[in-house]
């Protein structure tokens, strides 16, 4: 698991509900065992697309619609480029 992703769990609280370490082998390295895949990739996309802006996956008074609302803005002034690969990209 890439570390920058098992931090955004962490700070989601979602670590220990979406997977497992066990101990490797023989004293090898440990694995990590999915308990829910599906919720897994969920909140890898929304890693992908929020992880950034951690205010949105700590504070409830942040909200992804707020988040889009910034890079739009951000977008308008040219300091970023965003791709549109949701279905309410613009």
């Amino acid at each position: 698991m890439p570390p920058i992703f098992a931090a955004y769990l962490r700070l989601a609280g979602r670590g220990k509900s979406l997977i497992r370490e066990r101990e490797g082998e023989d004293g090898g390295l440990s694995r990590y065992l999915a308990i829910d895949i599906d919720a897994l990739n969920v909140e890898f996309l929304s890693d992908l697309n929020f992880g950034a802006f951690p205010e949105a996956v700590t504070s409830r008074g942040v909200s992804r619609d707020m988040v889009r609302t910034v890079l739009r803005d951000e977008q308008k002034q040219g300091r970023v480029e965003c791709l549109g690969r949701g279905p309410a990209a613009a």
